[in-house]
């Protein structure tokens, strides 16, 4: 929960949207039992954190099919670099 609100912080729309979907994956699986699905189901788990941690990153558009992306260190690739702007064509 807590890389779903780094994630999305400010945007109020997309933190009740992902909290919802949070909630009703966990709540889909409370029967499972069994170790080794356990144990794959929280891999799972462990890779969508490590996405919303490091992968998606917040857009503010600044005109007709321009954005700028708010980055911060944590979404810098193996090579050190951050995304800067994006531009839709």
């Amino acid at each position: 929960m807590r890389a779903r609100e780094l994630a999305f912080r400010g945007d109020t729309e997309m933190l009740s949207a992902s909290r919802h979907a949070v909630r009703e994956q966990f709540a889909a699986v409370t029967t499972i039992r069994d170790d080794a699905h356990l144990k794959e189901l929280l891999a799972g788990v462990d890779e969508a954190v490590d996405m919303l941690k490091h992968q998606i990153v917040q857009g503010v558009r600044t005109g007709e099919g321009s954005y700028t992306l708010q980055t911060e260190p944590r979404h810098a690739t193996n090579t050190g670099s951050i995304p800067g702007n994006l531009s839709s064509s």
